[in-house]
């Protein structure tokens, strides 16, 4: 159970306030030094490296509002009431006020998950195990992916070796192709309570796709991770979950028969291949902290959308234009680091000072005749993205920035090698980058001369942070709970900024007290014409127009599968502001993968499923601040193939609501009726003959 505090708690609800998706501007303390305007030095190190944010950023917030408390205790909860049903995430900051450490600060977000510990968030995700058959526990996990972790293209998954690994996955890229979906599913089965009790492994489809085998009590499951095909296959007595994908391959029809239900089957793709087993999943890559300790005078903002720097060295993303990537496929993290130097606080935190004397205006030098330094260390185990750097000498002075040749090393050497800054060059002080993908540099402040000195530095570092993994608001009561490893006596001041009338952000309130919201968008998935922004350019671009969408939900399991059990919806919807519209005019519902696109929330009337079932008897957001987690309605495709579909493969539990309503083991898909006629199976997945998914 969570620890409650509200020692030191106070609270401020500020509107109209919006946190900057740009590098930060100039501290406003800084106008208190009265130094000629040369005397100032902005560098930027690593520029916008992705070309399609500069034409089509993610639209302004329309009516920018923040929520900012107070926190002076290692443990502190806070409630934050959402009314808007138009609500979307901007940033999330914080910020130490106080003049000590504080090591470890995390915020939990609604759903209480900790992506800290692979042993943690299979536990919140399976509520401990408690009262659910193991089967409802696969389900649970299963069902989690669709909402934190996406699809991407990706030509090397560690190309400098040594940075991949689960956690890294889920806390910093958020997403990659589909055998990296398995061993995310996998890895959160081998920490389900009880521990050893589930397992997966990986298998292999000729090279064409990688799906899943899951086993507990007993028997291997089959099952495919990624979000366009997160499927599990009955056998024909639509009860017991098919073994293997050998199984499947040995009788294809239970593929080919779920095409009446979601608008097409994968069955081309397994028919013909060898299947090959990959072996159990075990932690995958390398182990990180994602601890992190503010400084004084330190800040750490989490942006939910992109604002065009990303980490591609520690990863390699296919960035080719016909490439796979989502429409918000990246958020941020920018940690500002703004030391008092006319406090001697400041000194605990560096690496090195060689000939400096502190006094209330600054840092001066011990002896003018001969060069006077201090070196700041930055640390992130999130890959860095950039960094944007600002001086106040009291006359001249040079920023100096050095790195290790191993990216994953830490520890600073007196012998290493600095660069020199100079604000007309952002790039290629080292190769391949700078610090992109680093997870430390050093920053050396040097000056030297009689009326020498240094009044004032501020160093904003970003990272690649996933959007899945923050701690967002979503629409009703937000109970966010916040941990620390040590306050030591200090104070951080917390701040939401969000966007409460979003105008491609929308939420239908429950028309019933039980069951579970599915989310979706309307729209497709950004392959129609290859460009990942394209989802802002359509936002900006397209004047207006509407579609007409139809939603089925039909059971595919038990002795009634095939049935309708009912249309969501069936009207005309807008998608000026509300939806990627195709270029071909397609129309997909598809669940929504980021915090900026269209989320339209329709209530599911029917009794808890197996992931509602033990956290609430009533309907409840599963996503964090009016967005869409992806497959909760799911609709996404392989590259470039227009999907037709939109589908959840989730179970309903066999127990009774709290209106005494039935229901039997259920899987629904959502089948949405396109007008266009549908491809081939080899049309739709020639993707697959491409790459490896």
């Amino acid at each position: 159970m969570l620890k409650r505090s509200w020692q030191g708690a106070a609270m401020l609800m500020v509107v109209g306030l919006f946190a900057s998706t740009v590098p930060l501007s100039m501290d406003l303390k800084a106008a208190a030094f009265a130094a000629p305007p040369l005397a100032w030095q902005s560098y930027t190190v690593e520029d916008i490296n992705d070309p399609y944010f500069l034409a089509y950023p993610p639209p302004a917030p329309v009516h920018p509002s923040a929520y900012q408390f107070n926190i002076s205790s290692w443990s502190h909860d806070e409630v934050i009431n959402i009314n808007s049903t138009q609500l979307r995430n901007v940033s999330i900051t914080l910020e130490n006020t106080g003049s000590t450490l504080i090591k470890a600060p995390y915020l939990y977000g609604p759903q209480g998950y900790d992506f800290r510990d692979l042993s943690k968030l299979a536990a919140t995700i399976t509520n401990g195990g408690v009262g659910l058959t193991n089967t409802e526990k696969f389900l649970r996990v299963h069902e989690w992916m669709d909402e934190h972790y996406m699809r991407t293209e990706v030509w090397d998954n560690d190309p400098i070796g040594g940075m991949d690994g689960a956690l890294r996955r889920l806390n910093q890229y958020g997403g990659q192709m589909c055998g990296e979906n398995v061993d995310i599913v996998g890895n959160l089965l081998r920490y389900v309570p009880p521990v050893g009790s589930m397992f997966a492994r990986k298998i292999d489809l000729s090279g064409n796709h990688q799906p899943g085998e899951a086993f507990w009590d007993g028997l291997w499951h089959n099952f495919d991770a990624q979000p366009q095909t997160r499927f599990l296959y009955f056998d024909w007595d639509n009860t017991t979950i098919t073994p293997s994908w050998n199984n499947l391959k040995s009788d294809i029809q239970l593929m080919k028969r779920i095409e009446p239900w979601v608008g097409w089957d994968l069955s081309g793709v397994v028919q013909d291949a060898t299947v090959s087993d990959y072996g159990i999943i075990g932690d995958v890559g390398a182990q990180f902290d994602f601890n992190y300790d503010l400084r004084p005078n330190e800040s750490f903002t989490m942006y939910f959308d992109m604002r065009g720097r990303v980490d591609m060295t520690s990863i390699g993303y296919d960035t080719r234009p016909y490439s796979y990537r989502t429409y918000a496929d990246y958020g941020s993290g920018v940690f500002t680091y703004k030391p008092d130097l006319r406090n001697a606080g400041y000194q605990a935190y560096l690496t090195a000072q060689t000939n400096v004397t502190q006094t209330a205006d600054g840092l001066i030098p011990t002896d003018p005749s001969i060069p006077s330094s201090i070196v700041i260390p930055v640390k992130s185990t999130w890959g860095m993205a950039g960094a944007d750097i600002k001086a106040h000498f009291k006359s001249t002075g040079n920023v100096y920035i050095a790195r290790k040749s191993n990216y994953l090393d830490t520890t600073y050497s007196p012998s290493v090698t600095w660069k020199l800054l100079s604000q007309d060059q952002k790039e290629e002080y080292f190769s391949p980058s700078t610090i992109e993908g680093a997870m430390a540099y050093w920053v050396k402040f040097e000056f030297q001369g009689t009326d020498s000195g240094l009044d004032y530095v501020e160093i904003a570092t970003e990272v690649t942070m996933s959007p899945w993994s923050m701690p967002g608001l979503e629409y009703g009561s937000n109970h966010i709970h916040f941990e620390a490893g040590s306050m030591e006596n200090g104070s951080l001041k917390v701040t939401y900024t969000y966007d409460d009338q979003a105008n491609h952000h929308f939420y239908e309130p429950a028309t019933a007290n039980y069951g579970r919201h599915i989310w979706f968008r309307v729209g497709g998935v950004l392959t129609e014409t290859w460009y990942k922004q394209n989802y802002f350019m359509n936002l900006n671009t397209n004047p207006g127009g509407t579609e007409q969408v139809k939603l089925e939900i039909t059971q595919v399991s038990g002795p009634d599968a095939g049935r309708k059990v009912r249309t969501l919806t069936d009207r005309t919807m807008p998608y000026r502001r509300r939806r990627e519209r195709a270029s071909t005019g397609d129309v997909c519902l598809q669940a929504d993968r980021g915090r900026s696109g269209h989320a339209r929330r329709a209530p599911l009337s029917v009794p808890n499923d197996l992931a509602g079932a033990q956290r609430n008897q009533v309907p409840r957001i599963a996503s964090r601040g009016g967005v869409a987690p992806r497959a909760l309605l799911g609709a996404e495709r392989f590259d470039r193939s227009p999907a037709s579909v939109c589908r959840t493969r989730r179970a309903l539990s066999a127990r009774r609501g709290p209106r005494g309503s039935a229901s039997s083991a259920t899987d629904v898909f959502m089948s949405h009726k396109r007008r266009q006629r549908r491809q081939s199976d080899n049309e739709r997945f020639s993707a697959l003959s491409r790459t490896r998914s």
